[in-house]
């Protein structure tokens, strides 16, 4: 991440006002990246949709609540109807808990901030990618800081490189350059 962002760092413009806001939703969404990962390693994958269906959700409501977006009836069924097939998948196949399920909540809270404040910052007349930029900094910059500040975790990645070959740079290369591109278009959508 940080590699990319270093190559990007001379082609994007850094001026904006919205910088604490931008700063405090990206700190925001790696705490959710934490509650991620945590959940990831107590709980099967395919119930993580409960948490995405939450987070647009979420959005939904702001965007009616603050941008005077329009919610109409289809959406609320739509919105039962996911959150209700998610759950009761989830609750019969055994996979969630109701800890568990506080912990998707949870992760939906944590990583929609992050869309609102683009949001915000978008209709401010903010650059796409200066936001993007700037989050992602931000948010991969608290990802490669908050482990070296934990000696577990520091030694841990002083060992590392001794524990990874080639084809794992090279996919983790891959994951970063698909998610920033993820990142990029969310913008863009949110700027639509």
């Amino acid at each position: 991440s940080i590699l990319f962002l270093a190559i990007a760092y001379p082609f994007v413009s850094l001026e904006s006002s919205w910088i604490p806001l931008l700063a405090a939703s990206a700190v925001i969404a790696y705490c959710g990246d934490l509650v991620f990962f945590l959940a990831i390693d107590r709980m099967d994958a395919s119930i993580f949709n409960i948490s995405w269906a939450i987070i647009a959700i979420i959005l939904s409501i702001v965007g009616f609540m603050f941008f005077g977006e329009s919610w109409s009836v289809l959406q609320t069924v739509g919105v039962v109807c996911i959150l209700s097939g998610v759950v009761l998948l989830s609750y019969w196949h055994h996979h969630i808990t109701w800890g568990a399920l506080g912990l998707l909540f949870a992760l939906a809270i944590l990583y929609a901030p992050v869309s609102v404040v683009m949001k915000v910052a978008l209709e401010d007349g903010e650059q796409i990618l200066t936001i993007t930029f700037l989050i992602l900094a931000i948010r991969e910059g608290s990802a490669f800081l908050f482990p070296l500040c934990w000696p577990t975790l520091r030694r841990q990645i002083v060992s590392l490189p001794t524990k990874v070959d080639a084809v794992f740079v090279w996919v983790s290369g891959l994951v970063v350059a698909v998610y920033f591109v993820g990142e990029y278009f969310l913008a863009r959508a949110l700027a639509v």
